[in-house]
């Protein structure tokens, strides 16, 4: 790719890139927040996070938080997605059908506010594997991410192939640690948010990776009743898939 054709995707990018703060535009907010904002916690966040490029790094150490209180024996981390793609004049909210075909089905679980499961453990919504979530008792629940797109249905912008294309795609991210088992099953705590965005030139085979972000200025609700009817809607579908390349 031509300088000339790498600096236009990247100017028409950055150009309609929204603060990390809502815009006044409804249609450029984050995801919707319904219901209230997480309050600070005297003992300092529960959640740490690394980001280098693409990956992120979260650990959750449940003596940090102020809502694990029952006895919960696996704490995980169920995670949700909603993915934009940015035009030259407007942002929008695309289904996964549209970003890859493969993943059609998971349309069907989209909550109202376009927020999905993010998985690849088939029917368990549970981001990380057993090994890897924590307790009440202290031991930490640790996830890490690389988010990519190596290809997408959705074609990307090309000056010359096509000009109606998406100069970036940006994903948001709501992630929040969770009883799975114990006396405190289906207990949701904490969360945070996070963004990943890449660029369409970088959208080829073997490539696709784009930047990590922790938000660190985006108010993180409560699990409010977007996220929830995700997960409903993921559990109730009549097959799942485990993720693959």
């Amino acid at each position: 790719m031509s300088p000339r054709v790498l600096l236009t995707v990247l100017t028409l990018a950055t150009t309609l890139a929204p603060s990390s703060r809502a815009s006044a535009d409804p249609d450029l907010d984050y995801a919707p927040i319904e219901g209230d904002e997480q309050a600070s916690s005297a003992k300092g966040s529960p959640h740490k996070v690394k980001t280098s490029g693409s990956r992120i790094e979260i650990d959750f150490d449940p003596k940090l938080s102020d809502k694990v209180s029952a006895e919960c024996t696996e704490i995980g981390h169920l995670q949700f997605i909603q993915m934009w793609a940015v035009y030259t004049d407007r942002w929008r909210l695309v289904k996964p059908s549209e970003v890859r075909a493969k993943d059609a089905w998971l349309d069907a679980t989209l909550s109202d506010a376009g927020h999905a499961v993010d998985t690849c453990r088939g029917a368990d919504p549970v981001y990380q594997d057993p090994e890897n979530r924590g307790s009440s008792a202290g031991t930490h629940a640790t996830m890490e991410d690389l988010p990519n797109l190596q290809q997408s249905d959705l074609a990307p912008y090309h000056p010359e192939t096509n000009k109606e294309g998406w100069a970036k795609m940006v994903w948001r991210f709501r992630t929040y640690a969770y009883c799975v088992s114990g006396a405190a099953k289906g207990t949701w705590y904490e969360g945070l948010a996070w963004t990943w965005e890449v660029y369409a030139n970088q959208v080829k085979p073997g490539d696709g990776v784009g930047t990590s972000a922790f938000v660190t200025d985006m108010p993180v609700p409560e699990a409010d009743a977007s996220v929830r009817q995700a997960l409903e809607r993921y559990r109730a579908a009549p097959r799942h898939f485990m993720c693959r390349a």
